[in-house]
């Protein structure tokens, strides 16, 4: 089952470790070397997550604990350069009409920056690497190219770290999967499907399938978000239910009637979507 991938680093699949202390030291470590390079007051390394920025690398570091490196998005410089998606430099923010609001900037935090994107072929800009000074500073373009390629190791690093999460996030759902499917086998008269949170039908049995139209079944909650699904009160367009629980939908048998059923439906550990079919059955012959 998919998910977002930052949300991999922050909120992983059961059995897998966030944002693992062995990244966290890595990344602190680059950040110290970076920091010893440039001769700046502190060097941060920033993913953008639920409207914070958490600094995975940081010199000088706060320790391991990710509730000590979470900065609200707006306070800080970071997030400019990540919407924009590109090098932000400035000797003085105090003198730049659109960061001299910032929260860091006016507590004098942050005065000369220069910042780079952590960009992600998917996601676009994820976060970013910045230097800090306290004082003015203007930044040479020497020094730009030593952020942006420490940047590009940042990426490399996190891209690692995201495709080892995601993969154990898909080894959990399949693992998932194969258990559910092998205790529904004992009771093949019960119509029943799965989907993933996504909605991609993952299995119908014969029971239901030998009923109703293939194509009704895997268009059913077809492009339907795990937030919508798991969303109290949330309804279906063809349905006048909730989506978890109990959903009442009308859909086409293989007799070609439109036959209503009730469908109970329930959402794994993982996330999956596991469906029981009631009612409408007796219509089909």
């Amino acid at each position: 089952m998919k998910r977002s991938t930052t949300d991999n680093l922050f909120d992983p699949a059961p059995n897998t470790q966030t944002a693992s202390p062995s990244i966290i030291e890595k990344l602190d470590q680059l950040a110290q070397t970076a920091n010893q390079d440039l001769g700046s007051d502190a060097v941060m390394m920033s993913v953008y997550h639920n409207n914070a920025l958490h600094s995975l690398g940081v010199f000088p570091s706060p320790g391991g604990d990710l509730q000590d490196r979470q900065h609200a998005a707006e306070d800080t410089v970071c997030i400019r350069t990540i919407g924009k998606n590109a090098p932000l430099l400035t000797e003085d923010a105090r003198n730049v009409s659109t960061l001299q609001d910032i929260k860091y900037v006016r507590d004098g935090m942050v005065t000369g920056y220069l910042g780079i994107p952590i960009t992600n072929s998917s996601l676009g800009a994820i976060g970013s690497v910045c230097s800090i000074s306290r004082t003015p500073r203007k930044w040479t373009p020497l020094e730009q190219n030593y952020l942006q390629q420490v940047a590009n190791s940042v990426e490399l690093i996190l891209l690692q770290e995201m495709t080892r999460l995601e993969l154990a996030s898909y080894t959990d759902s399949f693992s998932e999967l194969d258990k559910i499917v092998a205790a529904l086998s004992s009771n093949t008269a019960m119509p029943t499907s799965i989907y993933e949170a996504n909605g991609r039908l993952a299995f119908a049995n014969a029971a239901l399938l030998s009923r109703v139209s293939e194509y009704t079944v895997s268009s059913f909650w077809a492009n339907r978000s795990r937030q919508m699904l798991a969303a109290t009160g949330a309804t279906d367009a063809v349905s006048d239910g909730p989506i978890v629980g109990d959903s009442h939908v009308t859909v086409e048998t293989k007799s070609g009637q439109k036959t209503p059923f009730r469908i109970s439906s329930s959402v794994s550990a993982s996330g999956l979507i596991v469906c029981s079919w009631f009612g409408g059955l007796t219509e089909v012959r």
